[in-house]
């Protein structure tokens, strides 16, 4: 395994060490930092790892922190296609490749699809699964996540209309205002600069598409029914996408065991909002 050292000019980036790692032949970007017994977590759809620095400053001291670009996204290789199951299968391999077995696998958004599906189909890869701003089919999110789906698969069969829709979700103005609209408690500028932006120009169109796509297609309740691992759900108290009372109602039907905790002040980005009080939750139940 090589191993490649950068230099990175963003807070908190000094405790982080990047490396590759071939998986399957492919090329998997990962950082890590820390110390002690080894955590998993997986972005969200429009980031990369540089999006879990504030939460790995908290971790560190406790535990060794593996923060992975997933395929397509930030430096690691692209794939031919791409979706929540085909993700999980490749962090599955991740995980073997390391030699660890995670206290926990923590998914953040997206992620937190790819790390639900990732310990139903390999209970035996991690100890514990945390989901933060998990994201749920509600009544509220249906006609808005059909318009949004549709305009997905619209680009991903027109080549030009993909380009130009990569192009909006580049630039800063679309950070700022998903920020403002959907991601965060209270608007903050520099956290979206300095941890959201580089993962947005990264990741490559047919993987924001395809798993845009997979997202909306991915069915979180009935992947937690008759889960075997503990599971924590850590929501923002203001999160915009799903509230953790969603969560429980829809969770009651099918007689899931888990854990909550909501963070105060917080919106769906609460690892990057609330970074301490996060990683607090996650060392309680851990």
């Amino acid at each position: 395994m090589q191993t490649k050292y950068q230099v990175l000019n963003i807070p908190g980036s000094k405790i982080v060490k990047v490396k590759k790692i071939d998986v399957q032949g492919k090329s998997i970007n990962y950082a890590c930092a820390g110390t002690g017994k080894p955590l998993l977590l997986l972005h969200g759809w429009t980031n990369n790892w540089m999006g879990w620095i504030p939460l790995s400053l908290f971790l560190k001291n406790k535990y060794s922190v593996y923060m992975p670009d997933l395929p397509g996204f930030g430096d690691s290789d692209t794939l031919d296609d791409y979706s929540i199951e085909i993700q999980a299968e490749y962090m599955k391999r991740l995980i073997d490749k390391l030699g660890i077995v995670p206290e926990a696998v923590i998914g953040l958004s997206m992620g937190s699809l790819i790390s639900a599906h990732l310990g139903k189909k390999y209970p035996n890869c991690s100890k514990k699964i945390i989901l933060i701003g998990p994201l749920f089919r509600t009544e509220k999110n249906r006609r808005k996540k059909a318009i949004v789906k549709k305009i997905l698969n619209m680009s991903k069969g027109r080549e030009n209309f993909g380009d130009i829709v990569k192009h909006i979700v580049n630039t800063k103005i679309y950070g700022y205002t998903t920020a403002k609209l959907i991601n965060m408690y209270k608007f903050d500028r520099k956290i979206i600069d300095e941890y959201g932006y580089v993962g947005r120009i990264k990741m490559d169109k047919k993987a924001y598409l395809n798993m845009g796509v997979s997202v909306f297609d991915f069915d979180l309740e009935n992947e937690l029914e008759n889960y075997r691992l503990p599971l924590l759900l850590i929501f923002g108290s203001h999160d915009k996408v799903n509230t953790k009372e969603e969560a429980e109602s829809i969770l009651r039907t099918k007689n899931v065991r888990c854990s909550f905790s909501v963070i105060q002040k917080a919106g769906h980005s609460v690892s990057m909002e609330k970074p301490e009080e996060v990683a607090e939750a996650i060392c309680s139940f851990l």
